[in-house]
């Protein structure tokens, strides 16, 4: 295990932590290493989650609600997209994909007060367990991206029972 703490003083700090680990994990053997990162290079390129990991951490969000409500995950039904543009001539290219993929518009609104103005939301029917929506997302994700554009997530509603 290896555990990573970001701390604006380091006085004592090595202290604080060999007393944790001698009172709390007795058993465990661990190293220490202190050292400067102020422009939190370490947590940006090697600790904080790349696109995939938050999508796929956003992805089991909503299926734990789902499952929390009782649903049974195996059963398709449709499922919402939301996505942003730059242009209307962006979600529109988007659009033309999407609909070869079977998806279908749901709305197309333009908000000028939003930094990427040209929204759009579709739906398909799909499976909504982990490895399915997560290979769904990560294609919606990557296409919007190729049109200047940005996935913002999905949901559904829920099934009960077998």
């Amino acid at each position: 295990r290896v555990d990573y703490y970001y701390v604006t003083d380091t006085g004592n700090i090595r202290k604080k932590i060999e007393t944790v680990y001698k009172s709390e994990f007795p058993e465990y053997k661990y190293s220490i290493t202190i050292r400067k990162d102020e422009n939190w290079e370490a947590y940006l390129t090697f600790l904080y989650p790349n696109d995939e990991t938050r999508e796929y951490m956003e992805n089991e969000k909503v299926i734990l609600n789902l499952t929390k409500e009782g649903d049974d995950l195996s059963k398709p039904r449709q499922v919402d997209h939301w996505l942003y543009f730059k242009t209307d001539a962006d979600r529109g290219k988007f659009e033309t994909y999407s609909s070869k993929e079977n998806f279908k518009v749901e709305s197309k609104r333009y908000s000028k007060d939003a930094a990427l103005h040209y929204q759009l939301q579709i739906s398909r029917t799909d499976k909504v367990d982990l490895k399915s929506i997560t290979k769904i997302t990560t294609v919606l994700r990557k296409k919007a991206a190729e049109f200047n554009g940005d996935y913002d997530g999905w949901d559904t509603f829920v099934i009960k029972g077998k």
